[in-house]
C-alpha cells in the first residue's frame, strides 16, 4: 500500500470515527431529554396532587445546570450551543404545557451568570468549559428560553445581564456559593414576585405564603430546587392582554401596557434628535484617493465619523504606518476620527479568511457574520453607531460578501448599512491594489494620481 493510500485510508478512518461520536453523542442527549422529560412529568403529577392547584402559581426556574454541565459538553461534542439550549428548552416547554393546561400560573425565570472561574472547582457544582463560554450559553439559552415565555404569554424574568459584564464575566460578589445569588438581594427579589403575583390575581395557597416569609424561594425546577435568592431582574416579559401586568421592569419600575405604548411613542419621537453616529472599517494598504472620497461622503451624512484602522499586521505595509496615513490624511475633516480596530474588527480571530484572499479561487464562499455581530452586538452600542458605510465592491470577491452580510446583519442591531459608490480614475476604481501594482515598477507618475501628497511622499521614501 502507497503512503498516499493509507493517509487516505487513515483520514477516511478517522471521519468515520468523528461521524460515529457525534451520532453518538446526539443518541445520548435524546436519551437524556427523554428522561428528563419523563421525570417531569412525574414531578408535575406529584406536585399536582400533593401540592399544587389550579389557580396557583409556579415560579420554574430553567437552566444554571442546564449550562454548568450539558450546553457546553455539547459543544465539545460537536452539537451547535443553539441547538443543545433549543432542545433542551423544547422539553422544558411540554412541562410548562402541562401545567398551563391544569389552569397553573407560571412565572419562568431564566438562568443567571456562571461560576466564575477564579471560584475553582466545587464538587457540588461541577462544571465544563470556561467562564466566558458559559456565560455566551447563558445569553443564548435566555433569548430562547424568553422568546418561548413571550409566545405563551408567560411573565419572565432574569438576572443574567445584571450579573454579567460588558465584557462577559461574571461580576464579583454576586453569590454567596459559587452556584446561586447572595441573599442580600432576596428582599428585592420577594417584592418583584409579589408584583407579578398579584397582576396576575393574587396567588393562592404556599405560594403566596413562601414569597411572604424569610425562608429561602422554592422553585419547582425539572432538575433540582435551585432558585434559592435573587437579585434585581433586568427583564421582565408578561402577558400583552392583561394592563395590570407589566410589560417590562427594570430597577423596579413597573408599566402597564397603556403606559408603556406612551413611553415607545415618546422615545421614537425625541430619536430623530439623536446625533447620527457613523463607522467605516478600512485596511487602507496604502491609503488612497479612493478611501479619502469614502470618508469625506460619509462624513457628510453623520454627525461624527468613526474610521477604524484594520489593526492585524498582515498587510503589505505596517499597521503604524497605514494609521497615520489615515490620519493625516484626514486631518482636515473635523467630524472624523481614526481609531485602531483592535482585535475584534476584521481580525485573524474573527475574520481570517480576510487575510489570505489573494490565494483564494474567485467563487470562494466566505463567512464573515461573526465579525459582525461582535460589531453589531458590542462595538456599535458602546460607540452610539447607528449607521456603518462601505464603498461598492465590483472587485474584491471576499469584501463583496462581507458588504452583502452586512446588509442582512446589521439591522438586528439597529445599524443601518450604506453602500458609497466608488471614486474612478480613467474609467477604473481607485483601489490600494492597483497602487500596489504601480509600485511594483515605481510608476510614480500613474501612483500619484491614485493616493493623496502625504501618501505619494511615503511610497517614495519620504516617511511620514
Amino acid at each position: 500500500m502507497t503512503e498516499q493510500n493509507r493517509t487516505e485510508q487513515n483520514r477516511t478512518e478517522q471521519n468515520r470515527t468523528e461521524q460515529n461520536r457525534t451520532e453518538q453523542n446526539r443518541t445520548e442527549q435524546n436519551r437524556t431529554e427523554q428522561n428528563r422529560t419523563e421525570a417531569l412529568r412525574k414531578t408535575v403529577m406529584l406536585l399536582e396532587n400533593k401540592i399544587i392547584n389550579s389557580g396557583d402559581t409556579c415560579l420554574l426556574c430553567f437552566g444554571e445546570i442546564d449550562i454548568r454541565v450539558l450546553s457546553i459538553k455539547m459543544i465539545k461534542d460537536d452539537v451547535a450551543i443553539e441547538e443543545s439550549c433549543r432542545n433542551i428548552i423544547n422539553n422544558y416547554m411540554e412541562y410548562v404545557d402541562f401545567l398551563l393546561d391544569k389552569g397553573i400560573n407560571i412565572i419562568i425565570n431564566g438562568p443567571m451568570a456562571a461560576q466564575k472561574d477564579t471560584y475553582g472547582e466545587n464538587v457540588q457544582y461541577p462544571r465544563n468549559g470556561t467562564e466566558l463560554e458559559r456565560n455566551a450559553a447563558t445569553l443564548i439559552f435566555n433569548g430562547i428560553l424568553m422568546y418561548e415565555a413571550i409566545k405563551r404569554k408567560i411573565p419572565f424574568l432574569t438576572f443574567s445581564l445584571k450579573t454579567i459584564d460588558c465584557s462577559g464575566y461574571s461580576i464579583d460578589g454576586y453569590t454567596n456559593d459559587e452556584c446561586h445569588l447572595s441573599q442580600q438581594y432576596y428582599p428585592y427579589a420577594v417584592d418583584t414576585l409579589k408584583k407579578i403575583i398579584n397582576a396576575q390575581g393574587g396567588a393562592k395557597n404556599i405560594a403566596e405564603e413562601r414569597f411572604l416569609t424569610s425562608e429561602p424561594i422554592v422553585a419547582a425546577s425539572p432538575i433540582e430546587n435551585q432558585f434559592t435568592d435573587a437579585t434585581c431582574p433586568q427583564n421582565l416579559f408578561a402577558p400583552a392582554d392583561s394592563n395590570k401586568l407589566a410589560c417590562q421592569l427594570t430597577d423596579g419600575i413597573m408599566l402597564g401596557n397603556e403606559e408603556l405604548a406612551q413611553l415607545n411613542s415618546y422615545l421614537s419621537a425625541i430619536a430623530s434628535l439623536r446625533p447620527r453616529i457613523g463607522a467605516i472599517v478600512m485596511n487602507c494598504n496604502p491609503f488612497t484617493l479612493g478611501h479619502r472620497y469614502l470618508i469625506e461622503q460619509s462624513a457628510r451624512k453623520c454627525a461624527q465619523l468613526f474610521i477604524f484602522v484594520v489593526e492585524e499586521d498582515k498587510s503589505d505595509f505596517p499597521f503604524a504606518d497605514r494609521i497615520e496615513l489615515v490620519r493625516q490624511g484626514t486631518n482636515d475633516i473635523s467630524n472624523v476620527t481614526v481609531i485602531p480596530s483592535g482585535k475584534f474588527i476584521i481580525s485573524n480571530l474573527t475574520f481570517t479568511d480576510y487575510f489570505g484572499k489573494s490565494e483564494m479561487t474567485k467563487d470562494k464562499i466566505v463567512d464573515p457574520s461573526m465579525d459582525i455581530k461582535l460589531f453589531g452586538q458590542y462595538i456599535a452600542p458602546v460607540m452610539g453607531i447607528t449607521i456603518r458605510f462601505a464603498g461598492e465592491e465590483p472587485l474584491d470577491n471576499v469584501t463583496r460578501q462581507y458588504n452583502d452580510e452586512m446588509q442582512r446583519i446589521l439591522p438586528q442591531y439597529g445599524v443601518t448599512f450604506e453602500v458609497i459608490s466608488r471614486k474612478e480614475i480613467g474609467g477604473k476604481v481607485i483601489s490600494a491594489s492597483r497602487v500596489r501594482k504601480l509600485l511594483e515598477t515605481n510608476d510614480f507618475g500613474d501612483i500619484a494620481k491614485l493616493v493623496p501628497q502625504i501618501t505619494l511622499d511615503y511610497l517614495k521614501g519620504k516617511g511620514l
